[in-house]
This record gives C-alpha cells, sequence and structure tokens, in this order.
C-alpha cells in the first residue's frame, strides 16, 4: 500500500481512538458508567491502526465523504440561514434606525472619509521594529 495512504489511515485511527479514549473516560469518571463499549472500540482501532493501518481505508474514506456532506451542509444551510435569520434582519434594523457604524455616508461639507486620530505621548511611530 502505498505510503502516503498509510499515514493518512494511521492519522485518522490515532485521532479517532483518542476521541473515543476521551468520550470513555468523560463516561466513567463524570458520569459514573460502566458502558465500556466504546472504550473496547476505542482500544481495537487503536490496535488496528499500529498493526495494520491499511485495514482502515474503507472506514476513512466513508469518514472522509462524511465530512465533505457535513462541509456542504455548513457552507449552503447554515450560512444561509445565518444570512437570512440574523444579518439580514440586523441590517434592516439598522437601516430603519439611521446608524452608520462603518461611517460610509459623507455629508456635502466633509472632503473625504479620512478621520484625524488623536495623537498621545506614546505614539510617536519612533523603532518600530
Amino acid at each position: 500500500m502505498h505510503k502516503e495512504a498509510i499515514k493518512l489511515n494511521r492519522k485518522f485511527g490515532y485521532t479517532v481512538s483518542i476521541a473515543l479514549l476521551v468520550i470513555t473516560a468523560y463516561h466513567l469518571l463524570l458520569k459514573h458508567k460502566q458502558d465500556n463499549v466504546i472504550g473496547i472500540i476505542a482500544v481495537m482501532l487503536l490496535a488496528i491502526t499500529l498493526l495494520i493501518p491499511y485495514w482502515l481505508t474503507p472506514l476513512r474514506l466513508c469518514w472522509d465523504k462524511l465530512g465533505h456532506v457535513l462541509g456542504i451542509i455548513n457552507t449552503y444551510i447554515l450560512l444561509s440561514l445565518f444570512y437570512g435569520v440574523i444579518l439580514t434582519p440586523l441590517g434592516l434594523i439598522m437601516r430603519l434606525l439611521g446608524k452608520d457604524i462603518l461611517k460610509l455616508k459623507r455629508s456635502n461639507s466633509q472632503i473625504s472619509y479620512w478621520e484625524i486620530s488623536p495623537v498621545t505621548e506614546e505614539s510617536k511611530m519612533e523603532n518600530q521594529f
């Protein structure tokens, strides 16, 4: 098997087995549950990762496809909901109230958007680096 695929399988195996061991430790130490199925799966996955990592290829590929699907869901559905439910009403409310947070409105007496900042004793711009 290709060395890069074995490297990816080991990385996947270590990550998932450590995550499952953390979940097992959480259940044992904080919730006081004696259900060790997740722990047994984690130990078996860790053993497979150490001994025969090429067995993890189908599982890793399925995991990658699931991640791709979840990425599409995040990109299109969640971000569209965020934009439609939060940003659009917030922008409409700000326009109705006449707020200009970015200071984009310019009056006729204003020559440019430049704002003069107050000069303090600490901002001499000497020895910048």
